[in-house]
């Protein structure tokens, strides 16, 4: 029997028919993680030595029939941003290199209830802010189908971590297509659940008014099976709800009659690979033929969708924090703003935003190769989708023949694409700084229109 084959649920009935057991099933994963980790990268924790003791203390309740359940010996794998109790919870960020729960999640708690074996925390975007397990401080996560393509995010490690067979099943979080969208990239089965359904407890939190825990798996029955045993209402969670129906494997029927299909029309439009367009439209009208309601609609609002995940960040030497503050003067600006950085010195510009020496000595401070390193640099520090530079002569005194006091040099670099403008502004010093602040705006939001307009 090829154990690693077997889905979450076939696993847990071959260990109650006695055909293997959880301890040759974790140890058979942990061997499959300890080949090929190297090249996908999937784990920031594996935990061998707790994930064998652990799965031969549920192996003896197994033969004692204390648990009987469908998931009961089968490994898991769990994102790092869920608290573990006794194991290192990093959200793939130094800030928690060092932070080990005294507490476990309640998805967690309860999948270690039904049986489940946790075999360690899988690799993430840095704080659940990404779409491609690549801004990891633990490093970039492959995708198992093609290691030259990313795996998707910010449950990317889960994901790949199901598709490489270096688990039976994970658990992911979800806030704005965290599960799904990794899920779709590497082959398996992933889901959001409906808000509350799922206790956040011991969930490290993004955006606590979108975060769900939801399943990743090998198929349909194992998502099902997985969402039953991690659902429960929990008093320490305010969102979660009381439930009457948690019977998830009884929807596991080949009948879809009445069922009502949406196609969001603005999904497909420019940029979407025709290949995939032709094989969703395929897949709705085999429904179609088995009795679903099949409904074409517009969301209207689809191109603002990405914008408002995107951060921010700026460099400013001239105007020394005064676009940032412009920034932080709205409330919720720290959804949006990464950091900033005051660059007043020649040295700055090097050390934090890696602005060329050759640069500085040949054009200057001021100039538009230093203004578009600076926006481009903050960017990458931060990583951020926006990065802001702005470096000028506010006066009085610097001047040169050629570099008049008023002169500013704006970059706005979005997504690596970089845009810098030239200004001579007139006034007195403030009037000069205040003005290349509202420019910096100006240039950021036609940038973020161009870009998605």
């Amino acid at each position: 029997m090829d154990i690693l084959s077997l889905t979450a649920v076939e696993l847990a009935k071959a260990i109650r028919e006695g055909k293997t057991t959880s301890v040759e099933a974790t140890q058979a994963v942990l061997d499959k993680i300890a080949a090929s980790e190297d090249t996908y990268h999937c784990y920031v924790t594996v935990e061998r030595e707790k994930a064998l003791q652990q799965a031969a203390e549920v192996q003896k309740k197994i033969e004692a029939g204390e648990l009987t359940g469908p998931l009961a010996g089968v490994p898991f794998a769990i994102k790092d941003n869920m608290c573990t109790e006794g194991t290192l919870t990093t959200c793939s960020s130094k800030i928690l290199e060092n932070f080990v729960p005294t507490f476990s999640a309640e998805a967690v708690l309860n999948l270690e209830k039904a049986g489940a074996v946790i075999l360690g925390k899988t690799n993430m975007d840095e704080f659940a802010m990404g779409s491609t397990t690549e801004t990891s401080y633990y490093g970039v996560t492959k995708n198992p189908r093609n290691p030259e393509h990313v795996p998707g995010g910010s449950s990317g490690g889960s994901a790949a971590a199901v598709a490489a067979q270096e688990c039976f099943a994970a658990l992911g979080s979800d806030t704005g297509g965290s599960i799904r969208q990794p899920a779709s990239y590497c082959g398996v089965v992933g889901m959001k659940p409906t808000y509350g359904t799922v206790s956040r407890y011991g969930l490290i939190a993004y955006g606590s008014s979108l975060d769900q825990i939801g399943p990743l798996t090998k198929d349909v029955t194992d998502c099902a099976t997985v969402l039953e045993a991690i659902t429960s209402h929990d008093p320490k969670d305010s969102t979660s709800m009381k439930r009457e129906n948690t019977d998830f494997t009884s929807a596991l029927v080949a009948d879809v009659k009445g069922m009502k299909i949406g196609i969001p029309r603005d999904y497909f439009g420019e940029g979407l690979d025709p290949e995939v367009r032709d094989a969703v439209l395929a897949a709705a009208e085999v429904l179609k033929a088995q009795g679903a309601e099949v409904e074409e609609f517009d969301l209207s609002l689809v191109d603002y969708a990405i914008p408002t995940y995107y951060t921010i960040a700026a460099a400013e030497s001239c105007t020394a924090g005064m676009f940032t503050a412009r920034l932080v003067n709205v409330a919720g600006a720290s959804d949006v703003l990464n950091e900033s950085f005051i660059t007043y010195a020649n040295e700055a510009k090097m050390k934090y935003l890696g602005v060329k020496e050759e640069t500085l000595n040949t054009v200057g401070a001021v100039s538009e190769d230093t203004a578009r390193q600076m926006a481009e640099g903050v960017a990458r520090q931060a990583g951020s989708n926006v990065g802001v530079g702005i470096t000028g002569l506010a006066g009085p005194g610097g001047e040169t023949p050629e570099k008049k006091a008023g002169l500013v040099y704006i970059g706005v670099s979005v997504n690596g694409k970089t845009k810098v403008n030239k200004y001579q502004l007139n006034g007195n010093r403030q009037k000069v700084r205040e003005t290349a602040v509202c420019r910096a705006l100006t240039m950021v939001r036609h940038a973020l229109v161009e870009e998605f307009l």
